[in-house]
């Protein structure tokens, strides 16, 4: 996140409890802390307690994708449509409501039988409606396999059995992006997030984001790095190069019971990168005219 930005956050919080004491730094990423601690008054000595973010049970896939709807996601098209009930709860998070309702819009026409089974959430969704969302949300048993969301789907939302989840546009900043994929696998069982992109979205990201697309590494040391202190680094190194850590470790996991998730056997079935590198140019992040009662004022992340 934009040190500014923290600090912003921080005087705020500061001028609601003046005096120090007791501060929550979640998400906080260990370059911004010696900035960070004068404008909450703490001291030299002030005592740390840090809990890693990173959740070994994720596992994450970074790919760019068509710049064509109809290309990026005709995967879970095709895999909602074969399973139905059986597809995986799986939340998919986009940038603005034009994407999302978007997105909905063009599943659901293209599988209307599947209608009951997807819904989206943002901040203009009526009370009723995301009312409806969580109780889905909350449940075990819920029949809702697909929730396409913004942001407003956020922190302090008690997700259950929810292993899968797609970035569909990458996130803003490293805090937003964690925040996204923490949530799924919340009971620590295997779990797996799509990082999709294509040109159009880079354009709008911070540069620490851009960089994950580049990385030829480890994806999650990638992402996961600057909020952890040097003991955490060295566990997760330990955990690295193995097939649930991340695609570019899954390269060279040598254990020879290399096992994949639903999701990711869907993304991979028809290859939703297919063609990706002949669209690197596009201006176009996918046909919104698939969406006509929306105009650019609904072209806001909330």
């Amino acid at each position: 996140m934009n040190l500014h930005r923290v600090r912003a956050k921080l005087h705020e919080r500061r001028s609601l409890r003046p005096g120090p004491g007791l501060s929550n730094g979640r998400d906080l990423q260990t370059n911004h802390l010696p900035a960070v601690m004068p404008v909450l008054n703490l001291k030299a000595d002030t005592v740390e307690i840090s809990v890693s973010p990173n959740k070994p049970n994720i596992k994450f896939v970074v790919s760019k994708v068509h710049s064509s709807i109809e290309i990026a996601i005709c995967w879970l098209v095709d895999g909602l449509n074969t399973k139905q009930k059986a597809f995986p709860r799986t939340i998919i998070y986009c940038r603005t409501i034009k994407d999302t309702a978007c997105l909905f819009q063009y599943i659901t026409t293209e599988i209307p039988e599947c209608i009951e089974l997807v819904d989206m959430y943002h901040s203009l969704t009526p009370s009723v409606q995301k009312d409806k969302i969580m109780e889905g949300l909350r449940s075990p048993t819920g029949t809702l396999r697909l929730v396409i969301a913004t942001s407003a789907l956020g922190m302090g939302i008690d997700i259950v059995s929810f292993y899968s989840v797609v970035v569909f546009g990458l996130s803003d900043t490293l805090v937003d992006l964690l925040q996204e994929i923490g949530r799924v696998g919340r009971d620590r069982k295997p779990s797996a997030a799509l990082l999709l992109y294509n040109s159009y979205h880079l354009r709008s990201v911070g540069k620490e984001v851009k960089e994950i697309t580049m990385c030829t590494g480890c994806r999650k040391e990638a992402i996961m790095s600057s909020f952890l202190n040097p003991e955490d680094r060295e566990k997760l190194k330990e955990t690295t190069r193995v097939h649930a850590c991340c695609d570019a470790c899954a390269t060279h996991c040598a254990c020879g019971v290399c096992s994949s998730l639903p999701i990711e056997d869907m993304f991979y079935s028809i290859d939703g990168c297919e063609d990706a590198n002949d669209s690197a140019d596009s201006d176009v992040t996918f046909d919104y005219q698939c969406i006509s009662d929306f105009d650019d004022s609904f072209d806001i992340d909330l």
